[in-house]
């Protein structure tokens, strides 16, 4: 069976491998659920680069870091009686360029930012994060990010603006470097196997105590 959702062309196969949300992951789900179509489980920035950019290699390393990192493969479900997450084939995409040069200028980035940073994801079967790449100027530009809290926090967030810059920089160079592939995935497993170890119950037990 074969639908279209939110833009993805996803196809629903009996053997598709569907994960429960991590704990931290229901939290955000939770909130969301709440207060929908709210900004508060979004995470956005842009990054300003000096001097003269390649967009072309900037594409390229984002595209990279999205294939290196498989949370940004994880769509949610509501197909069961509870959330679930399963995970899609990453496909290169182009980027789009968003152009602030004059005689746009800065203020209309800065409208722009802020608009788009207020606009929410579609919570199932879709894409949680969004990337434009930015000019200011033929001498200034960047990349923009977005992500639901759902698949980044603060912290992860930072990690992957410096994974595109040392990406991008490599390309530059010509001397792209393997770089272990992160697993979400591997992640949900051991935070499945916690739960039912004997340490979970002695760490629960601790907890309920105190």
């Amino acid at each position: 069976m074969r639908r279209k959702l939110n833009g993805e062309d996803q196809e629903l196969k009996k053997d598709k491998t569907y994960y429960p949300l991590t704990n931290s992951q229901k939290s955000i789900f939770i909130i969301d659920q709440f207060y929908p179509e709210n900004n508060f489980v979004l995470i956005a920035g842009t990054l300003r680069i000096q001097g003269t950019v390649n967009y072309q290699l900037l594409n390229e390393a984002i595209n990279i870091v999205i294939e290196r990192n498989d949370i940004f493969q994880s769509r949610m479900t509501n197909k069961f009686s509870e959330p679930m997450q399963y995970y899609v084939v990453h496909k290169k995409e182009s980027i789009e360029l968003k152009d602030f040069s004059y005689p746009q200028g800065i203020e209309d980035f800065y409208r722009w930012e802020k608009t788009t940073g207020k606009i929410p994801f579609p919570i199932y079967d879709s894409k949680l994060f969004y990337f434009a790449l930015v000019k200011f100027s033929e001498s200034e530009g960047g990349f923009y990010m977005k992500c639901h809290h759902l698949i980044a926090d603060a912290w992860s967030y930072v990690l992957t603006i410096n994974q595109v810059i040392k990406i991008y920089k490599e390309l530059e160079t010509g001397n792209l470097t393997e770089s272990i592939k992160m697993s979400y995935r591997d992640h949900i497993i051991e935070e499945q196997k916690y739960m039912v170890s004997e340490r979970f119950y002695k760490d629960k037990a601790y907890w309920k105590e105190t």
